[in-house]
């Protein structure tokens, strides 16, 4: 009935589009219902909200500290094999300060050894 995309093919709002769908799912089983937000409210791009909270979330193509977040503010992505990493930005700055020497912000494609296993604690 339908021919399926490829990750590979898909545009970046198609692929923005999908990272949402698939962490939202995860996170249904967790008790939250998410929201999109189309004005990046306080550098959140949705809400997950559940009997725990009210999170705000950045959704990134890849592993993103940047000076501009909350250190409450949820940075999530999906790692090439799938893994989805849900971990609070001052958490992940802070990790990456041991390591890297930056002032403003730090992205890599491909998440360091280290890291995965240093944030083993928020996979979803």
């Amino acid at each position: 009935m339908f021919n399926e995309v490829s990750y590979s093919d898909m545009n970046s709002k198609q692929k923005e589009n999908y990272n949402f769908a698939q962490i939202n799912a995860r996170l249904v089983g967790f008790g939250f219902e998410c929201s999109w937000l189309n004005n990046d409210y306080l550098g959140a791009d949705f809400i997950a909200v559940g009997s725990q909270g009210v999170l705000q979330v950045q959704l990134k193509s890849r592993v993103t500290c940047e000076q501009k977040y909350s250190k409450e503010l949820i940075i999530t992505w999906i790692e090439s094999d799938g893994t989805i990493y849900f971990v609070p930005h001052g958490i992940l700055w802070d990790l990456m300060a041991s390591r890297y020497d930056f002032t403003k912000g730090w992205s890599i494609a491909n998440t360091p050894k280290w890291l995965r296993d240093a944030l083993a604690e928020y996979r979803l």
